[in-house]
Order: C-alpha cells, then structure tokens, then sequence
C-alpha cells in the first residue's frame, strides 16, 4: 500500500512511480512502458523566495519519458497492463496481448536500478519517445554477445542514454546479436523474437558511457533487506537476485544517507557515474550484488524512555520538578475526559501523553501512588482498544492486508486517511509507544498474553519483518531503500508517495525499539535501532537542513526542512495550513528521546534562528505549537526552554493536544 508502485495499483494508472534515479510509467495510449530520467538542471522551482530568501517547493515534470518501450504486435485495443510480483523493493510491469499468441513485455521495476531492463516474448521490440529521436548510433559488441547503442533524443541535459539489447542465455538463438535501426522516429528491431531483452540508461552530462558496460547483460529482479546485529552495530545489506534466483553483478545507484553508512568493501565497488535523484540529492553507480550499510546502534543506555537516562531505573535522575498538588490532582481526571476519540492518530497521541505522565511520575517525581493512578486510567484506554468498543473500532481489511479505523470507511479523508492506509506508522507508532511505557511501570501489563498479541498486531501491519506472514505485508510503513517510511497510503498522486512528519515517523520506531527492549524480542529491538540509526542519516539529508547540507538544491536548504517530502518533489508546506509554526512543528512533535539523536543542536539553533527569533515570531504563536516550539528549543537552549514553562502563567493553549505542561518542565529540566 505505501511502496513506490503504489500509483500502478490504483485508479487511472496514468502516474509514475520511482525507482530513482528513473521514473517509470505504464503509457496507455501507446501501449507501452516509458522511462524518464531529468537532471537537476531541468528542476522547475517555485518563481518566487519567500521571507528567508528560499524557494518553496521543487519538482521535475512529469509523464514526458525519453525512452517508450513497445512491441509492433501489442496494441492499445488488445493489451492488459498487470503488475506482478509485488514486493519491499521491487515490482514487475507486464504488458500483455489479449489477441493471443503469448506475447508480453515485462520491465523489473528495482529501486536504485542502474539500467530499466525490459524483456520481450514473441514481438518485435521497438522504442518510441516523448521528444524527436534524433539519432542512434551503433557502439561496441559487448561481451560478445551484447549489441549497444547511444540514442540521442531532443530533451536538453537528459537527451543521451545507452542502449542494450540481447537475446539471453537459454533461449532460442541465444548469443544472436540484435540489429536495431532508427526507421522515421522508431527504434525498431529487424524482426519478432522469441524472447529478447533491451537496457537502457542514462548518460549524464560529462559522463562515460563505459561504466554501463560493466553490467550490460546483467540485472536484477528482486531485493532482500539482511540484517545483523553485533557488538552495538548493526548491518543492513540489500542483496540483489536475479530471474533464478541468481546473485548478479548489477549496476545500483545509491542515495547520499547510503553512502554515508556503506562499509569499506561496498565503497570499493562505486563508479564514476553519477545521476540525480529527484528529490533525494545526486546518486551514485556501483557495481556487485549487494549494498552494505552499517552503524553503531542506539541503545537502551543513550535512547531510552525518559532523556538523560539509561537501561537502569535507579540511575534515572532524582526528582527535579516540583509539581503543585493541584496539577498532580487533575492528571487522572483529564484522562478520563480526553480518551474517547472517533480518531486513532488523536486517541494514540493522548494515551501516549498519559504514558509519558505516568513515566514522570514514577521515575522523576518518584511519586508510586500517582503513577499507579495514572497507570490503571492507561490501562483503561487500551481495554477500551483491545476489546473494540471504543467510538472507532479497529479493522482488519482483507484486500490489502491491514489493520484499519472501521468508522467511516467510506470516507477516504477520515482520520487522516487511515482507512486507506496512510500513516498507519504515526497512528500506531504512539500505542506501541504506550503499551511499552506501560510495560516498563508494569511488567505484567505487557507479559498478558492478550495484551501483547493486540500490540503486536499494530506492529505487524505497519513494521512486520516476515516475509511469510500471510495476513500482513513485510515493512508496510518503512522504506529501507529511502531510509524512512512513507506516509501515503493507497491514494493516486502526480508526485508519488510523501511523508510530512518525519518526528512521528522515528517515534514509531523508538517505540518499536522500547517495545522489544520490554517484550525481550531483541529482533525487533536491534531492528527498531538499526532504523533509527539509518533514520538519522536520511533525516538530516532529505528532511532536516543543516546550513551545511549540500544534498537537496542550494535555493531550498534556507527553509531549513522539508515540509512535505514526495518521491518527485519537496513542498515547503503542510496538508493542514501555511503557518511557519506548522510547517516548522511537524518536523519536531513529540519530543522524545530520539529527538536528542536525530535533530542536532546546530540545526536546531538555525532553525530557531531563521524563522522564530527574527521580529520575536515566537511570540507570535498563540497555540499549541508554543508549547512544541519551547520543547524544540530545549535540544539546544534547554535553560530558555526551561524558564518558559517554569515562569510562564500555565495556559493550556500553550499546550499540543499530544503532550501536557507537566511533561513539558521534566523535557526541559
């Protein structure tokens, strides 16, 4: 549901998807499958700056690929498009004659994938083009066996690519060399093969050909994630597999967060080439038949429940906020009044919320009887969810495999989409981020058997790791090859899938790292970790800009994040409005200890200075988003960020509906 091929699973078909550093689309009208690559010089930007002197969005055009795979015998009339082999990191495009005769084209859709590879059976191939096709030109015989090609196409800085073609091993002539002609505006081969196979690839500006000779020939059909832990480091390889299970030498781009985590042998196989990723900075060639990254892991000694405090209860500090009766008083009443939501993401905030009182409670305050008053008022609520009779009762949904809010599922908008499978990582992110605070108070909350099968449940449907897992999908929510998760669901969109939060998304994997860590599933454990480690290098690439950052274009690093990141474009804005505390804010909610990991101080402090100090904006802000700014501030300024809540008159308005002022003083302190 929120993989790269989610634009070919719904409505018109009409949209790309993205395996960077191409974009790939099923052409109706043409009976094809169409390859684009643009480079960044053909990025469109916003016309104007705004207030910081940046511009607020990019994007590249879309549907206009330079290269149109297509076969004389399969027409627009008597053709079916079929997507086949759905998996993390990968999908097969099928174009299939209903005249008969078994005659079919097939790309392999792999993100990173260094040459679109398209395999023919039974037609003649032929290659068309959004732009004039202004030349082909023959090139060397490749391994003996591999006729190549340059085409030139009129489209600026992305008019030149490579082109293979060959007949593969096992099949009749195999070793046949392909002889290709430019006739009028075609590509087109001398006459119908029983199976043939045509590569092509991009050639930047400046750059050498040469390098796709290297994995002519060569491609992969499927990715596996593999990962280990050890000694406080994880490894993560992305292995790749060809047709027969066979472990290629292929040509994959990698992203900038990649080759900050490749170990020594990964880097030893880079090539010169380089191409640009849309949205996600330029991309590297290299060459083999697995990517390997590796990091030192947070752990449960420098990212656990509560900030500056570690795996042992008794060396958490000591109290160092005095709270007023008063308030202590009105914690348990509020819960009881501010649980029933007909919303998932709403309810999931609010009992986390609680969650992180009762923690402050016990631990800071080393108040036992408040904490087991709030305790008992959580445990409540998640009664409420295990047992379905809440306002929105969960969903399974049998299409694609997923929990879901089962009210109104008739309406796509409804709690943000969740019936349709976005942000199911935000929504349950903070319930397992819950239910593990609520193991730490309690042990036996989280040992009932009841109890962790409805948690597991929600981690499965959007983090599950097994691949044999029949009712859910491997790693719904986190894209291992991009290095976060996407939060769009099933819905069609021009610029591919997005994510807007990228706080709520590391939340969801703290929790699911703190849910392990309770549960003793050190798998999951390691894995939440190892996501975070990787997180934390994506986030401050694509997400979060440092005035150093050289990944995302020079005129969009002054916004100092994102706003909205899609696959094709980043949109300096919200879904929800245009305010600077918005756009800002939701790069920051809730604070929490993976806060201190991935948000740097020196960012922060930029951030604080580009947009909240100038003209006292901060001041400004009469909201919920005060609150959130101030606990922002505390990464960097924690004493400023401490005088507000202490000395500020509370007013609840301050206050985000996901945390409270209690919790807001034991942050900063």
């Amino acid at each position: 549901t929120n993989k790269f091929y989610g634009n070919m699973l719904v409505k018109s078909q009409d949209f790309g998807i993205w395996t960077h550093p191409y974009s790939i689309y099923y052409v109706k009208n043409n009976a094809g499958l169409g390859v684009m690559y643009q480079d960044r010089s053909q990025f469109v930007y916003s016309p104007e700056y705004n207030s910081v002197g940046a511009r607020r969005y990019f994007f590249v055009p879309v549907r206009t690929p330079q290269i149109i795979f297509q076969a004389v015998e399969i027409s627009t009339s008597a053709s079916q498009f079929v997507l086949k082999n759905p998996a993390m990191m990968s999908v097969e495009c099928h174009l299939v004659s209903t005249a008969g005769f078994n005659q079919t084209m097939q790309l392999y859709a792999v993100q990173g994938m260094g040459l679109a590879t398209t395999k023919y059976k039974n037609v003649t191939p032929r290659i068309i083009s959004r732009f004039a096709i202004r030349s082909l030109t023959a090139g060397p015989i490749v391994n003996g066996t591999i006729s190549s090609y340059f085409v030139n196409v009129d489209n600026g800085a992305a008019s030149n690519w490579v082109l293979y073609a060959f007949v593969p091993p096992g099949a009749t002539n195999a070793g046949e060399l392909v002889d290709l002609k430019l006739i009028g505006q075609d590509i087109l081969a001398s006459k119908q093969y029983e199976e043939v196979i045509l590569q092509v690839g991009a050639i930047p500006p400046g750059g050498d050909a040469r390098v796709y000779d290297q994995a002519a020939g060569s491609y992969a059909t499927w990715v596996t994630t593999y990962g280990e832990y050890g000694g406080g480091s994880g490894v993560v390889k992305l292995q790749y597999y060809g047709e027969k299970n066979e472990r290629p030498n292929v040509l994959q781009f990698a992203l900038p967060h990649h080759m900050q985590l490749f170990d020594a042998e990964t880097h030893s196989h880079a090539t010169a080439l380089e191409l640009y990723s849309t949205s996600k900075g330029r991309m590297r060639g290299y060459i083999g038949n697995e990517l390997t990254m590796t990091s030192v892991l947070p752990n449960r000694g420098n990212m656990y429940f509560l900030p500056r405090s570690s795996s042992s209860e008794s060396s958490i500090d000591p109290p160092i906020v005095n709270l007023p009766e008063a308030v202590k008083s009105k914690i348990y009443e509020t819960l009881q009044t501010e649980t029933g939501f007909v919303s998932v993401y709403y309810a999931g905030k609010c009992a986390d919320k609680y969650a992180y009182l009762m923690l402050d409670a016990k631990f800071v305050l080393q108040d036992d009887t408040l904490a087991s008053k709030i305790a008992a008022g959580v445990k409540k609520v998640f009664n409420g969810w295990i047992s379905n009779t809440m306002i929105s009762p969960l969903r399974y949904e049998t299409v694609y495999g997923g929990i879901i809010n089962g009210a109104q599922v008739s309406q796509p908008g409804f709690d943000f989409g969740n019936a349709y499978y976005n942000d199911h990582q935000f929504h349950y992110g903070y319930f397992v981020h819950a239910a593990a605070s609520l193991g730490l108070v309690d042990p036996d909350w989280a040992a009932d058997r009841r109890n962790r099968q409805w948690v597991d449940a929600l981690v499965r449907d959007f983090s599950n790791p097994n691949e044999d897992d029949t009712l859910f999908p491997v790693s719904r929510s986190f894209d291992w090859f991009h290095g976060h998760s996407w939060a769009q669901g099933t819905f069609e969109s021009a610029d591919g899938k997005d994510q807007e939060s990228s706080s709520e998304d590391y939340n969801s994997a703290l929790g699911l790292m703190l849910w392990g860590i309770i549960t003793g599933d050190s798998s999951m454990e390691h894995r939440a970790a190892m996501m975070l480690a990787i997180m934390e290098k994506s986030m401050n690439s694509y997400f979060l800009y440092d005035s150093s950052n050289t990944v995302e274009p020079e005129a969009f690093i002054p916004n100092k994040v994102a706003g909205i990141l899609f696959e094709n474009k980043i949109d300096h804005a919200t879904w929800f409005g245009d305010k600077i505390e918005y756009i800002q804010g939701i790069h920051m909610i809730p604070l929490t200890p993976a806060s201190l990991y991935v948000r740097k101080a020196a960012f922060v402090q930029q951030e604080w200075d580009t947009w909240f100090a100038p003209n006292n904006y901060i001041d400004s802000v009469q909201s919920g988003w005060t609150g959130i700014l101030y606990q922002n501030l505390a990464l960097t300024n924690p004493a400023a960020s401490y005088n507000f809540f202490a000395n500020t008159p509370y007013n609840r308005k301050y206050i985000d509906q996901g945390c409270s002022w209690t919790h807001s003083l034991v942050w900063a302190a």
